[in-house]
């Protein structure tokens, strides 16, 4: 009797060890989606800084644009005060043509942002997903080992199996 219960007891640590390493892989899982969602949150910043250095460059671009064109525009007042109106006329289409193409290209980059930001996010809940999957089925796997060894450790007990004839069998 004494005997059996050391025998239950050994395979009671057996399955407590495996246990115990089905939770440091179910930690490691976790470990994972936790170092993969610090990594979306630095591409979210990186992306962030980038967007910002691009509005950033765009305002300077502008700024500069903006005062080449005044600075054209006093030039022209003070020489030619007999073209101004054309030179007006000139100038409204060159700030639409440059206003259009400051739109599109603020579309385009918009348009991109946006499509990288769902990617990245797509991405993010796919291995999210997967590694929520995967750690469902550890534990589902966890779950029916520990239930088939107590089931089997009840079956042995009531049968009163000999214990060294089973360990002999399964050397």
């Amino acid at each position: 009797m004494e005997q059996e219960l050391k025998e239950m007891n050994k395979m009671l640590v057996l399955i407590y060890a495996e246990v115990k390493e089905l939770k440091v892989r179910v930690t490691n899982l976790e470990t994972s989606v936790t170092t993969l969602k610090t990594e979306v949150a630095c591409l979210r910043n990186e992306l962030n800084e980038k967007t910002d250095a691009l509005r950033e460059e765009l305002e300077v671009r502008t700024d500069s644009l903006r005062e080449d064109l005044e600075a054209q525009m006093n030039s022209l007042r003070e020489d030619l005060e007999a073209q101004m109106n054309s030179l007006r006329e000139d100038l409204e289409v060159r700030t639409d043509s440059l206003r259009e193409d400051l739109e599109a290209r603020t579309d385009s980059l918009r348009k991109d942002l946006e499509t990288r930001t769902a990617s990245l996010k797509e991405e993010m809940d796919k291995r999210t997903s997967a590694l929520d999957q995967q750690a469902e089925r550890n534990f589902e796997i966890l779950e029916r080992d520990l239930g088939g060894a107590m089931d089997w450790a009840q079956h042995l007990q009531e049968k009163k199996v000999d214990k060294e004839a089973l360990k002999q069998a399964a050397v």
